[in-house]
């Protein structure tokens, strides 16, 4: 669920993407601090926001939030689909589920190497 201060910043991204930019060159930090430093640095702006649209945000983001509980629920309870396009979105986890064999059929290859079992 996103807290209030997230959604913000979801649906305003573009009126704080070079401030923060800015804010982020000048501080001198690493790389690697940059999504820790980006969320401080949101939450900040989001806290100088009028109290009406911070109370806007946490209920948007709550309503957002059951909205996408409710589907997950309907999507759980329905028979598994027959549409092709659905069963195309478990063909990227293929390599998922045959990896063990794959690493097992490396290692044959590797032992064959080894001891000219070819």
């Amino acid at each position: 669920m996103l807290s209030s201060w997230q959604h913000w910043s979801k649906h305003n991204f573009d009126r704080h993407k070079d401030e923060f930019k800015e804010h982020f060159k000048l501080s001198g930090k690493t790389e690697k601090h940059r999504a820790s430093d980006h969320q401080t640095f949101i939450h900040d702006l989001f806290k100088k926001l009028p109290d009406e649209v911070q109370v806007y945000h946490n209920q948007a983001a709550s309503k957002e939030h059951a909205t996408a509980q409710e589907a997950f629920k309907e999507k759980r309870a329905a028979p598994p689909s027959e549409d092709l396009k659905d069963h195309q979105l478990y063909i990227p986890r293929f390599p998922d589920i045959l990896q063990p064999s794959h690493i097992f059929t490396e290692l044959l290859i590797t032992l064959a190497a080894f001891w000219d079992l070819s």
